[in-house]
């Protein structure tokens, strides 16, 4: 309509400024940002040259980044289900937000759930909510808690706030099961086994048109809790859901963002096969009408610096480690999904060599503050550690100009009970150094020892105070100002990839700085300093396959599932897919959309790719032996080469195909149409070639 619609008024070109100003303003961002308030520690005291105050007040006077990509998943609405996977810091939670309001405004009779696991995320997520529900309308609509079509939830719910599992079990008229009543200890497994017990004793209510999860990965269990191969909770979520078209039962609006590379409990990845099995492992492959992707990756990190981020992935997944990666990315197009540029191919024994451009990282700390954004000091014990971290802190009040409460932010590292043991040793000794303290949950500042029967689970900030926190509360939170206190804890178990994670969410949480700190002398200290001193580029030898490899692809999921057994990509959205020299041999690919796929190589021999989509697809050398193509759309598709012998191409359209030495031995073609078809050095033995066109 608009490129149709005739010009009104000629106008004179933007400037550039002009242009970042409309896109800001476009994207919601305020014009005019408000003057940020001082610490209340400053007094009169002379100011350093520069302060860490000075540097957010700079950064604070831009406008916000407008990322185009961002703004489409943003506001968008799929007709179906929808996986956002992004990096730290890539606006995940802000997007689900403006994702919620949006459909909300356009679709006020829909009834919406937004849900999230950790509580101390109530505030932050009701607090974006209402922000852009007010931005969207112009003011006229508030997030309000009574009007029930919108509706913030924690996953679990307790006595006197509802959350997603209470709501359900009282729609069903079944009694809410409590932590008290499971026989699991880790909260994100007794939330699995109450789900699983709903499920397996009621036939749920369908109440919601959409629901949006945020931080998905802190919802997934390990195998031996799934209900029938399914992730509990996601799968009771998805039973809740109304479908979007009653002749499409399946299609039902289930939204959630994570990144797995925050995953403090279980490893496993929450793609749609892990989430609704393997039978469902198609629903978020392709796009829906309109240009919808079905899966979305946000690779822009604009919370973190560049300088911390890339440090975060270095020292989580091992890159630089002494014995090789513990976990990742080990495929080039799924490292360029996340926002690297990669040389080299990872083969055993190549070398690879990854960088982040800046663009990518768009913090202007690191060019606006003249030291490091990123320290780490290693001490001969702990009484000297939490000395230094008293001191650091005692800077940032007095003469950084730093608040205390959110814009400074400890957390400690470690497993159970040596983290908890050294939450209260880090907030004693600052308490003793006259420093204010708070301890998520608590009611107030300075409590050390939590009272079960007075706590304010959804507290995480108290005002006045410095926030003192373990790993799991932190998660989601963020601040100017991140100390990670007890690397040690990481440092004696290295090679455990929950405590890696911890260490990524950890330096994660940082909008400026990060002092790192640890005990003692361990092999992971030099490798924190190495990854450090790399900066944004990383250049290392690939050894073998990791622990836990992460796929960010369409492509690469697929080769993961198929490795993993999974056999089941009907109906797959495919177009322009890096398949070069895939092993998907009796892949059923029924319908699949392969267009201008590179499967150059691929072995596909006894696929099933009926009606498949496959015109343009480089198929060159590719090994189709006994494959079932009837049907299938083969127009101008490069099979110089191929193996297909035996192939089953009834009916296939091979109009303008190169097939200049392919092997063709018993195949039938009968009703094929192969006009325009160079067969040139092609072997047609045996093959059936009755009624071809």
């Amino acid at each position: 309509l608009i490129e149709r619609t005739n010009t009104i008024i000629t106008g004179s070109n933007l400037t550039q400024e002009q242009w970042k100003l409309l896109q800001a303003v476009i994207s919601g961002t305020p014009v005019f940002r408000t003057k940020r308030s001082t610490s209340p520690y400053q007094g009169e005291v002379k100011q350093p040259q520069q302060t860490r105050a000075s540097v957010l007040a700079q950064v604070r006077q831009r406008l916000s980044e407008f990322d185009i990509e961002q703004e489409h998943i943003a506001k968008s609405i799929p007709s179906g289900p929808q996986r956002i996977r992004g990096i730290a810091g890539s606006g995940k939670t802000v997007m689900l937000c403006q994702k919620a309001a949006h459909m909300h405004l356009k679709h006020p009779e829909w009834d919406i759930a937004l849900v999230f696991f950790s509580r101390s995320l109530y505030h932050p997520i009701i607090n974006q909510l209402d922000k852009w529900l007010r931005r969207f309308s112009s003011g006229e609509v508030r997030y309000d808690t009574q009007n029930l079509k919108l509706r913030v939830l924690h996953a679990w719910g307790a006595k006197r706030q509802p959350g997603l599992y209470s709501t359900l079990c009282q729609a069903a008229g079944v009694k809410r099961l409590t932590v008290r009543d499971t026989e699991r200890k880790r909260p994100n497994e007794a939330l699995a086994e109450v789900c699983f017990y709903l499920l397996q004793d009621t036939l749920l209510p369908q109440l919601y048109n959409a629901i949006l999860i945020d931080e998905g990965q802190d919802l997934i269990v390990d195998n031996p809790l799934k209900f029938e191969g399914k992730q509990p909770f996601y799968w009771m979520a998805y039973q809740a859901l109304r479908p979007v078209d009653l002749a499409q039962p399946e299609q039902r609006r289930l939204i959630w963002g994570y990144d797995e590379a925050q995953s403090l409990e279980s490893l496993n990845i929450p793609n749609a096969s892990e989430l609704f099995g393997e039978e469902l492992g198609h629903l978020v492959t392709g796009q829906y009408a309109g240009g919808i992707r079905k899966s979305e990756t946000m690779h822009r990190c604009y919370r973190t610096p560049g300088a911390i981020l890339t440090a975060a992935h270095g020292i989580g997944m091992g890159l630089l480690r002494r014995g090789g990666m513990l976990t990742g990315i080990t495929r080039t197009q799924d490292w360029e999904a996340i926002g690297y540029e990669v040389t080299g191919c990872f083969v055993p024994g190549q070398q690879i060599t990854l960088r982040r451009p800046k663009e990518n990282s768009p913090n202007r700390v690191p060019e606006l503050w003249e030291g490091a954004v990123l320290e780490f000091i290693a001490y001969r014990s702990r009484q000297e550690e939490l000395t230094a971290l008293a001191d650091s802190i005692f800077y940032n009040l007095r003469y950084d100009g730093l608040k205390p409460s959110r814009e400074i932010l400890v957390i400690v590292l470690g497993l159970g009970l040596d983290a908890m043991g050294l939450e209260t040793t880090v907030a004693e000794f600052l308490m003793s150094q006259g420093i204010d303290i708070y301890i998520p949950s608590a009611v107030d500042c300075n409590i050390l020892q939590i009272d079960k029967d007075n706590r304010d689970p959804n507290k995480f900030w108290c005002e006045g105070g410095v926030t003192v926190s373990r790993i799991h509360r932190a998660k989601g939170n963020e601040a100017e100002m991140v100390y990670v206190v007890g690397l040690d804890q990481v440092a004696k178990d290295e090679s455990n990839l929950q405590l890696r994670n911890q260490l990524f969410v950890a330096l994660t949480r940082a909008k400026g700085w990060v002092k790192l700190s640890g005990v003692g002398s361990y092999g992971l200290y030099e490798e924190m300093w190495q990854v450090m001193q790399s900066g944004d580029t990383f250049t290392f030898t690939f050894r073998y396959p990791p622990q836990r490899e992460i796929s960010v692809t369409e492509a690469g999921e697929m080769r993961s599932r198929y490795e993993s057994g999974g056999r089941n990509f009907q109906n797959a959205d495919l177009a322009g897919a890096q398949l070069a020299g895939a092993d998907l041999r009796n892949a059923n690919l029924i319908g699949a959309i392969l267009r201008g796929a590179d499967l150059k190589k691929a072995r596909l021999d006894g696929a099933k790719l009926a009606i498949a989509d496959l015109s343009g697809a480089d198929l060159s050398h590719a090994s189709l032996r006994k494959a079932k193509l009837v049907g299938a759309n083969l127009q101008e598709a490069r099979l110089q080469g191929a193996d297909l012998s035996w192939a089953k191409l009834g009916n296939a359209d091979l109009r303008g195909a190169v097939l200049v030495g392919a092997t063709l031995v018993g195949a039938k073609l009968s009703g094929a149409d192969l006009g325009g078809v160079d067969l040139t050095g092609a072997s047609l033995e045996k093959a059936d070639l009755s009624e071809v066109n």
